[in-house]
């Protein structure tokens, strides 16, 4: 069974179901950076309920123009099966991220509180920002699974914009924790872990 959409495309099941595979993917972490930017660091009632109207509003964009920035046929092999490791990488380092923040911190609200403090532990010792590095791996693993040329376009700009949230948030970091987050900044890489960086030869 194929469903045929309303610009008479034929799609076959098995690629119906990478396209909600990664349409799931982007509805979780698209909007992630515009939800940044406006609660950032002072949040508040209603910027709070602005900055959650993000993923609605990326559902809306993701149902509209799905057409044009979902593929209609099966992606290669490889594509696939990097595309879901990708997927299955960001779950884990969530869990991770998780496992040593809490949920209050994984989300951020202690930091747009002011509060908290460096987090050096669990996978906080191997890379500074496995959340961020998470949501770029998922979000290319999406793009392996049914992107079309418009939507990695879509996603250069957003991994931009991903970018200058880490560069502002660490900016503001430096702020509250001076010296000793600088420290922690040059021990720490802030996506790829040393030992990996040493074995293929990463340069520092």
């Amino acid at each position: 069974m194929q469903l045929v959409t309303a610009l008479g495309l034929t799609i076959p099941p098995s690629v119906l179901i990478l396209r909600w595979v990664a349409a799931v993917v982007l509805l979780l972490e698209l909007p992630v950076p515009f939800y940044w930017f406006i609660l950032y660091p002072n949040s508040n009632y209603w910027r709070t309920r602005l900055a959650l109207l993000s993923w609605p509003m990326i559902a809306i964009l993701l149902a509209v123009f799905r057409n044009q920035i979902f593929v209609t046929a099966f992606p290669r092999y490889w594509e696939m099966f990097a595309g879901m490791a990708a997927i299955l990488l960001e779950f884990w380092l969530i869990v991770q991220a998780k496992r040593a923040l809490g949920l209050s911190r994984l989300v951020g609200k202690t930091e747009m509180d002011g509060g908290d403090e460096i987090e050096s532990g669990g996978i906080y010792a191997r890379m500074r920002h496995p959340r961020y590095g998470g949501m770029i791996v998922a979000v290319v693993g999406a793009g392996l699974l049914s992107a079309t040329t418009t939507l990695w376009i879509v996603l250069a700009i957003w991994t931009l914009l991903v970018l200058a949230a880490v560069l502002l948030e660490e900016r503001d970091l430096e702020r509250r924790f001076g010296t000793a987050y600088l420290d922690y900044c040059r021990r720490m890489p802030r996506f790829v872990p040393n030992r990996f960086r040493a074995r293929v030869g990463w340069p520092k």
